[in-house]
């Protein structure tokens, strides 16, 4: 019967374990702004990965910290006075993609 090694087992226990600490907080932020058509700053405007929300402030601009391995995208919800952009009738412009291989990512929107 062959002999367990120790310090070989506790070694991969430990290499093993901080991997997956580093893929677990894997965070980037994600900082931008919505804005109207005109260049106006929209306060109070909803921006979410799906799991985390955060809502802009009075310049427009709003902060979030995700995970885009497990959430790859960000998106608005609009408020009643405002209006998604549309190309040929369907809203566009309401979510973003982000890069995965960046710490930081700029998504910025515009409403009509």
């Amino acid at each position: 019967m062959k002999k367990i090694n120790f310090r070989k087992t506790l070694f991969a226990a430990v290499l093993l374990f901080q991997l997956n600490a580093i893929a677990a907080f894997g965070q980037t932020v994600v900082k931008g702004s919505v804005k109207d058509n005109t260049g106006k700053p929209i306060s109070g405007v909803v921006v979410t990965d799906g799991a985390h929300f955060n809502t802009t402030d009075a310049q427009g601009n709003y902060v979030l910290n995700t995970d885009p391995t497990r959430y790859p995208m960000v998106y608005i919800s609009t408020p009643a006075a405002y209006e998604l952009p549309s190309k040929e009738g369907i809203a566009d412009g309401f979510y973003q993609y982000l890069d995965a291989g960046k710490s930081e990512n700029q998504c910025d929107f515009v409403l009509t």
